[in-house]
């Protein structure tokens, strides 16, 4: 006798999805078989993701607009890194250059 495996409702969201192995599917519509509304919920849900991908096809198939695009973020992230390293040297820099002005002039004193 084998042991029925337990199945959660993430499993039946992972089977509509089509995101399950070979055995776990096999569980999954076992339990779908014993358990009206589960099935019910999973035919639902089904539904769902068929009107979704239905609705949303056309948008799925256009070209990702430039400002999304991953190289042109990563580019625009590089320089803001950039600047930020910039003005960090610049502040320490300025810093620095003032302690060394002080300096020298109470060595005057």
């Amino acid at each position: 006798m084998t042991a029925q495996r337990l199945v959660m409702e993430a499993d039946l969201h992972a089977y509509v999805d089509g995101e399950l192995s070979g055995r776990d599917v096999s569980a999954v519509r076992a339990h779908l078989a014993q358990d009206e509304a589960a099935a019910a919920r999973a035919a639902r849900w089904a539904e769902q993701r068929d009107a979704m991908r239905a609705r949303l096809a056309p948008v799925a198939d256009e070209a990702l607009p430039l400002r999304l695009r991953i190289a042109r973020m990563k580019a625009a992230s590089d320089r803001e890194d950039r600047g930020k390293f910039l003005f960090a040297f610049g502040f320490v820099a300025g810093f620095g250059l003032g302690v060394a002005i002080v300096g020298a002039l109470l060595l005057r004193l």
